[in-house]
């Protein structure tokens, strides 16, 4: 199984015969169009960026809250893939004002199960992260469907949740906001933890040793990859940086995760944008 990161939190799982996007955002819009601007997918951008999955075929995309940086390529990418949606009532709101067919988007609950081909897949609710207070809108939804293009702030959090991924016998947990497992049950493992890394660093060091208590150390991982932890407003994801200091001091929490993984004797891998992570090779 392979795994590709494209930059904020979007993933792409392939496993050779079933392909899925997990929070797609490729559009990737300026910060001064973000601010002052209504706006909607950057279609060459998302054509260009999914080439090879356009070719062999996408079967879903998986969408864990309703943010624009998760959200906003969602419905184009669905109806022209002919793919299905899984995700809350919001996004199923988001996708209908995108012309994608009702009966295709699925709106899950906390412990709704998906079968895609080999892969098992859990939506568990979780909080989502401390916002700041111009996109202080966790709780609220889309209540109607919406058409693009719109500014971002209609693209409300309506619910969030990660994902816990088997296949063949393995798991992989996706925790893309930053959020904590503390409502998670603890029953709950994972082989490899995808963790969004977001503006943490705001949040102060007794919330980082929390978050990395619940969100980390109790899924008792081999393996830990960052996400969301690029700057998304520059256009290119193959060649990521990060969020600006002056947003958040994401190398300052980089070096606390690895300082704790290390000391955990848990391997902290960082993809590059574009690139794609072999996941439980079986060898020869």
């Amino acid at each position: 199984m392979t795994v590709t990161y494209l930059g904020a939190a979007t993933l792409l799982f392939d496993d050779g015969e079933t392909r899925f996007l997990v929070d797609p955002y490729l559009s990737r819009i300026a910060l001064k169009d973000l601010v002052f601007r209504r706006v909607q997918t950057d279609t060459s951008r998302v054509d260009a960026l999914l080439g090879g999955a356009w070719a062999g075929g996408l079967d879903a995309v998986l969408v864990t809250h309703s943010h624009f940086d998760h959200v906003l390529d969602v419905g184009y990418i669905a109806h022209n893939a002919g793919a299905e949606v899984f995700g809350s009532e919001s996004t199923r709101q988001i996708c209908l004002g995108s012309r994608v067919a009702n009966e295709r988007i699925h709106v899950v609950q906390d412990g709704t199960r998906a079968r895609l081909g080999e892969f098992d897949i859990l939506f568990v609710a979780a909080a989502h992260s401390p916002m700041r207070w111009f996109m202080d809108d966790l709780g609220k939804t889309v209540d109607t469907p919406l058409p693009p293009p719109q500014h971002i702030v209609r693209y409300r959090e309506g619910g969030s949740f990660h994902l816990l991924i088997r296949h063949n016998g393995q798991s992989i947990y996706v925790n893309p906001s930053a959020s904590d497992l503390d409502q998670v049950p603890d029953s709950i493992r994972a082989d490899v933890v995808f963790l969004g890394m977001g503006v943490m660093s705001r949040q102060g060091k007794e919330f980082h040793q929390d978050h990395y208590q619940y969100s980390v150390a109790r899924l008792m991982p081999s393996m830990v990859i960052p996400i969301h932890w690029d700057n998304y407003c520059l256009p290119d994801p193959k060649a990521l940086d990060l969020i600006p200091a002056s947003i958040s001091r994401t190398a300052d929490w980089f070096s606390e995760v690895i300082t704790w993984t290390q000391q955990d004797g848990i391997a902290f891998v960082i993809v590059p944008g574009g690139r794609s992570i072999s996941l439980f090779s079986r060898g020869p």
